[in-house]
């Protein structure tokens, strides 16, 4: 496993078009479900998760831009498979604004996703299941694609 630092670093050195973090979240609060996409927040703000802003613009803010649109994109496709992966589609915890330090460091459009959490029974369900693991990949890629492919 690498460090936040190394993972940053590796996407800086190969030159990547988009780094996307993938991770499972957890919760002492069982009932806590649903997927959530991050991205960093406007240079100057406030993250969602944080009460300070970052000081100065980030390597992450050169591509703030389409970092929110991979964001949206990837939120929205995780959440259209509608049962596909379990009987009811996943909660949406919406697109959310951290200064991860991937997202900070990684001078590329780069998002953090959680694709539920291991901490619940429903969610924990579906982020288990090979065949849905297979869905979830092809929701993260098919939105990838979207955000690059949308000029909207």
């Amino acid at each position: 496993t690498r460090s936040l630092a190394e993972r940053a670093q590796q996407g800086a050195s190969l030159k990547v078009d988009a780094f996307v973090s993938i991770h499972v979240n957890a919760s002492g609060n069982v009932a806590a479900k649903g997927i959530e996409t991050y991205t960093l927040p406007a240079v100057g703000c406030e993250g969602s998760h944080s009460n300070s802003p970052a000081r100065g613009p980030l390597a992450g803010h050169a591509h703030l831009a389409l970092s929110t649109r991979l964001a949206y994109y990837v939120q929205r496709s995780l959440l259209s498979a509608d049962g596909v992966t379990s009987k009811t589609p996943p909660t949406d915890r919406g697109v959310r604004h951290a200064h991860f330090k991937v997202l900070r460091d990684t001078p590329a459009p780069s998002i953090l996703i959680e694709t539920g959490f291991i901490t619940n029974a429903e969610d924990y369900a579906r982020i288990t299941n090979p065949q849905a693991q297979k869905v979830i990949a092809r929701q993260i890629a098919d939105g990838i694609t979207k955000a690059f492919c949308t000029t909207k």
